[in-house]
């Protein structure tokens, strides 16, 4: 059991990134926030979807069912994406002379800005994730919450995102700079877990904490990815988009991690100011790395 969630570890995360960088060769350059949007777009899609077939199947027909089906969809992804797309081996000429500058960096562990970056977004990863994994556990043992209703106002993320995150970043992109858009994400995110501190213990001020959390998320991850290609260069993509993957990793491991162990320790109260001062360093460190230049280098 342990070989095979490694092996399918390896392959699903050895994905993200290349497919990531994939997007810098089949769109624009003036169009990679809206593609990687589009892309997350069908990730959250995925997951909606993704956990209502797996009980279905798992309780009706049992879980033989549920891996056979899981990976007819994953070869038949396979296979439609062979058949569809044509290989590009580089991103598009435009895309080079936008990215011309930072050919200098070969490699993103000597470009220290970007390492600060990345180090930055880990704290934010360490603090969003809690939203799926203390949130519900802080409704059901402080609010006494039952788990249908947690699952609906945690469903409720995927749910403003399919409809309101493409429209939005439509409209935002080209007239905001991107760095100032993932500081405004990194704000939003720390305030919807500061709510859960004050509000009362109802149903509207879950959903206000949902709200800020969830557009602090569509505000932050599409423009950090973004920033993330911006920065490279069709040679190094793979290099960085990988990083950026792990930090992103790094963080799904340790979060759920901190999170238990603060809220047994000290309570959740604590837990989430503490988050919120992550998000408030994270904004910190993004608006330093934008009076140095960050997104001017690209």
């Amino acid at each position: 059991m342990c070989l095979a969630v490694f092996v399918v570890g390896v392959v699903g995360d050895s994905f993200r990134p290349a497919n990531m960088a994939s997007i810098s060769a089949y769109c624009k350059p003036e169009h990679y926030t809206r593609s990687l949007s589009l892309v997350r777009l069908a990730i959250n899609l995925g997951f909606g979807m993704g956990p209502a077939l797996g009980g279905i199947l798992a309780h009706g027909f049992g879980y033989h069912w549920l891996f056979w089906v899981d990976g007819v969809t994953c070869i038949g992804a396979a296979l439609l994406l062979r058949y569809f797309l044509v290989e590009k081996k580089t991103g598009p000429k435009q895309s080079e002379d936008v990215l011309q500058p930072i050919e200098k960096v070969l490699s993103p562990y000597r470009d220290k800005q970007f390492l600060i970056f990345m180090l930055l977004v880990t704290l934010n990863s360490i603090a969003f994730l809690q939203f799926f994994s203390m949130v519900p556990v802080f409704l059901k043992e402080a609010w006494h919450w039952e788990e249908n209703i947690i699952g609906f106002l945690i469903a409720g993320n995927g749910i403003i995102i399919t409809f309101v995150e493409m429209p939005l970043i439509f409209h935002l992109e080209g007239r905001h700079r991107k760095i100032s858009l993932v500081m405004l994400g990194a704000l939003m995110i720390g305030l919807g877990f500061m709510l859960l501190n004050f509000v009362p213990h109802r149903a509207s001020a879950a959903l206000l904490c949902l709200v800020a959390i969830t557009f602090g998320e569509i505000f932050q991850l599409p423009f950090a990815n973004s920033l993330v290609i911006d920065r490279s260069s069709a040679s190094n993509r793979g290099l960085y988009l990988g990083l950026y993957s792990s930090a992103w990793s790094f963080g799904q491991i340790i979060a759920p991690n901190i999170g238990m162990n603060v809220a047994d320790t000290w309570g959740f109260s604590t837990l989430w100011y503490i988050l919120s001062g992550f998000c408030l360093l994270g904004w910190l460190g993004f608006w330093w790395l934008r009076r140095a230049g960050f997104e001017k280098t690209i």
